[in-house]
């Protein structure tokens, strides 16, 4: 059955990518033997709504100018297709003031009933300058953020810092257990199948890794996944328990474990030791960046 449509394009340029969108459907449109209007918002005069709010008394915008025509025929058309560039991730803004002034259409009895929305954007692709994130990296090292005794590429190092952070860890930590467990190596594996630089346990049916996953957002098996589940951990461990050497007890027993220790009145281990030590010697070294 042939219907009748309405196509909006909404660019002011000419010859637009939208517009070109919009007289493909058009196009299509009578090709299924519809009946079609095209209409261009180019040289159009449409002022901004005023919020009056007197067309839903009067039944159209007491506004006189081609807004009034527009809204009419978008009220007969049992179908509308706006055509619209894509200007900071929105409509153009010529749409939005058309679909604002259309406002009365809201208390009429309006037989479009089908909508389409046809978007164009120009969006170059993102390319790294190397010689700017170099500068970056230089001007980071410089103030401290980053730190050539960091065993870990510069990225390595933005992640624990930035999880380390979010989660309530103090970065020496983080770097104390990555040495202790792995000395920062991403492809360690450990005895119990413990991966990565923080050497997160999996557990049974890989649940700790789920767990993680879930807490985290990311997969535990990546060097980003692995440095923020570690630093989640930590940093619970250390809300939890209140000093490092048994949230580090935690952290490679296990709470049930440490739990056990501690009852049996062990409050350290040679890994905890080694974790706190190793602490020691990462606060002389990496606490130049505001106090972290």
């Amino acid at each position: 059955m042939s219907k009748r449509i309405l196509v909006i394009s909404t660019s002011l340029r000419e010859k637009s990518n939208s517009q070109a969108l919009g007289d493909a459907f058009a196009a299509g449109a009578r090709e299924a033997g519809h009946q079609v209007e095209q209409i261009s918002l180019r040289g159009r005069s449409i002022a901004f709504c005023m919020g009056c709010l007197a067309c839903q008394s009067v039944g159209q915008c007491v506004i006189q100018d081609d807004a009034v025509e527009i809204a009419e025929k978008m009220g007969r058309a049992e179908v509308i297709a706006f055509a619209t560039p894509i200007y900071y991730y929105e409509m153009s803004g010529q749409m939005k003031t058309l679909l604002d002034r259309a406002n009365a259409l809201f208390a009429s009895d309006y037989a479009f009933r089908d909508i389409y929305l046809l978007t164009a954007a120009a969006e170059e692709e993102y390319m790294e300058d190397p010689q700017e994130t170099e500068k970056i990296e230089e001007a980071l090292l410089a103030q401290g953020y980053f730190s050539l005794a960091v065993p870990m590429p510069y990225e390595w190092q933005d992640y624990m810092r930035t999880y380390c952070e979010e989660y309530g860890c103090p970065y020496p930590l983080a770097l104390a257990v990555a040495q202790t467990e792995s000395n920062f190596d991403m492809d360690a594996v450990g005895a119990s199948g413990e991966v990565g630089i923080m050497q997160l346990n999996p557990g049974p049916g890989s649940s700790y890794h789920e767990e993680i996953q879930a807490a985290t957002g990311l997969d535990p098996t990546t060097a980003s996944g692995n440095i923020a589940g570690g630093c989640y951990k930590l940093g619970l461990y250390l809300a939890k328990y209140g000093s490092v050497e048994k949230a580090a007890m935690a952290y490679n027993m296990g709470e049930g474990g440490a739990r056990s220790a501690w009852d049996s009145g062990i409050t350290s281990t040679d890994y905890s030791k080694a974790v706190k030590e190793a602490m020691e010697t990462w606060e002389c070294t990496v606490n130049a960046w505001g106090g972290v």
